[in-house]
């Protein structure tokens, strides 16, 4: 009888599942408010370059995945995959690394050649 009054017999109010179950929810309402306390104007992309009166975005969109390529490959974004073979197993260990120059952002930005016009 002291054990139901306390939430303490199986299934109760104490027990581990429902406790955790508690705190995920109460943790997930406290994320619900944050994330509808911040203004969907501040979530919005701010870094937007153009070049020849279209973004990046609208460039890759029209070209495809052949602009996008073109892209990246000027500004020295690489895949490097490394094959390893693997004892005992016909098909080798791949390792694929992404690499992106620190300075992406601004070696994407085409800038006007000032020397292109006078001569």
């Amino acid at each position: 009888m002291e054990a139901q009054k306390l939430g303490l017999e199986p299934g109760g109010r104490f027990t581990k599942v429902r406790f955790t179950k508690e705190q995920a929810e109460r943790t997930l309402d406290d994320l619900i408010k944050q994330l509808s306390a911040i203004d969907p104007e501040s979530t919005k992309d701010r870094w937007v370059a153009v070049h020849n009166g279209k973004s990046f975005r609208t460039h890759w969109e029209e070209g495809g995945m052949d602009a996008m390529a073109a892209d990246l490959l000027r500004v020295g974004v690489k895949g490097v995959v490394k094959r390893t073979q693997v004892k005992g197993v016909r098909a080798s260990h791949i390792h694929l690394k992404l690499v992106i120059p620190r300075d992406v952002r601004d070696r994407l930005i085409l800038k006007e050649d000032d020397f292109a016009e006078a001569f």
